[in-house]
Parts: C-alpha cells; structure tokens; sequence
C-alpha cells in the first residue's frame, strides 16, 4: 500500500508507522445517481411514498450500497415524494 498525502498536509508533515490515518477509498463512482438514505428502504427493497394524499409501498430495484445511502435503479424517480422513517 502506498500512502499518498494530500491536501492539508505540508511537505513538514511525515505519516510515520503506527500512526493513525483516516482513508476514504472511492470503490466506485456512478454519476447522477438516484440515491436515498438507508432508513427510506425498508428489508424488503421497498419504500413508502406518497400519492395524493395516501401513502403506497413501492418495489425498487436497489444498486450499490453504503453505510449511509442505497442507490435506486427502479421503481422511484427523482419527483417521487418518498417518505423517510426517522432514525432511531
């Protein structure tokens, strides 16, 4: 593993052996996807959304997910109105 420093390090600065350091690593990257947060996506790969005035439990077909979010292949859109459950 090569240990590249970036930004916010001056040249001064030396990442020694045993030192900790915080990495993010990009396994990929997908442009202008649909993403919501995880809590929006029940066990199920379904989300609840609201239709005039009801709501509805939707089938989505999901993509790469994360800690945080879950990417959305099918079934929702970007104007869908999806309701988010709070986080516990």
């Amino acid at each position: 593993m090569t240990l590249i420093m970036g930004r916010g390090l001056s040249d001064s600065k030396i990442a020694f052996i045993h030192y900790p350091v915080e990495a993010n690593v990009i396994v990929h990257n997908q442009p202008n996807a649909l993403v919501l947060p995880r809590n929006a996506v029940d066990s199920e790969d379904s989300v609840w959304t609201e239709q005039n005035g009801r709501r509805q439990k939707i089938k989505v077909r999901t993509g790469i997910t994360t800690t945080d979010y879950v990417e959305i292949l099918d079934g929702v859109d970007e104007k869908t109105k999806v309701i988010i459950s709070r986080q516990k």
